[in-house]
C-alpha cells in the first residue's frame, strides 16, 4: 500500500515508487486550535502539490456541494486556477445544486452529469468485471460515466480513492494486506 504523499509510476516494466510526504505530524498532542493553525499553514502547500501533478493534463475537479470539494474548489480558484468542475444528478437533485451554485459564485466552468438509466445500464458487463469489492457510488459513476468524463478531461481529481490509498483496508472490501496491493495494483 502506498502511504501519503507517494507515488507510483511505470515504464517497460520498471516500477519506481517515491515518497514526499507534505505533512508528517509528531506525537505530540495539539489543542484543535493548534491542529487548526497547522493545517491553515499546510493548506496551500497541499493545493500547489496537487496543481503540481496535474499540470499539462486537462483537469477536472468533483465537486458535490460538500465542504471537502468546496474546500478544494475554493483553494484552486483563489491560486488562480480554474479547472472544470462536475457533478452527477439532475437539475432537481439538492447536490447538484449546490455544487453548481458553488461552482458559479467561484466562476468555475461546471458540467452537470445526467444520471440516466439507459447510461447506468450501458457497459455493465466490463464495470463488474472491474468492480470486486465494496465500492462508493462515485466510483461505479465514474466507471458508467467514464466515455464522459474522457471526452472533457485526462486527470479526475476526487477524494474518493483516498481511503485505500490512505490504509483504509475495509474500503476494499477486503481484509489481507497482500490482497489489497494485488486489489490496487490491478486497478491502476
Amino acid at each position: 500500500l502506498l502511504g501519503p504523499g507517494s507515488r507510483v509510476s511505470w515504464r517497460d516494466g520498471h516500477v519506481r515508487v517515491s515518497s514526499r510526504p507534505l505533512y508528517i505530524p509528531s506525537d505530540e498532542a495539539m489543542s484543535d486550535d493548534d491542529a487548526i493553525a497547522e493545517f491553515r499553514e499546510l493548506w496551500p502547500t497541499i493545493l500547489d502539490d496537487m496543481h503540481d501533478r496535474v499540470s499539462g493534463h486537462r483537469a477536472m475537479l468533483g465537486l458535490s456541494g460538500g465542504m471537502d470539494s468546496r474546500a478544494v474548489a475554493v483553494g484552486v480558484q483563489k491560486l488562480g486556477w480554474s479547472p472544470l468542475t462536475y457533478t452527477y444528478g439532475s437539475a432537481r437533485n439538492r447536490e447538484a445544486q449546490i455544487a453548481r451554485r458553488v461552482a458559479e459564485r467561484l466562476e468555475l466552468p461546471h458540467l452537470q452529469i445526467p444520471i440516466a438509466d439507459e447510461a447506468l445500464l450501458r457497459n455493465a458487463d466490463r464495470i463488474v468485471d472491474v468492480l470486486d469489492g465494496a465500492h462508493s457510488a462515485g466510483e461505479m459513476y465514474e466507471l458508467w460515466f467514464d466515455d464522459t468524463l474522457r471526452s472533457v478531461s485526462d486527470v479526475i481529481i476526487n477524494g474518493l480513492i483516498a481511503g485505500p490509498l490512505w490504509g483504509d483496508d475495509k474500503s476494499t472490501g477486503l481484509t489481507d494486506r497482500r490482497a489489497i496491493s494485488d486489489h490496487l495494483w490491478h486497478r491502476f
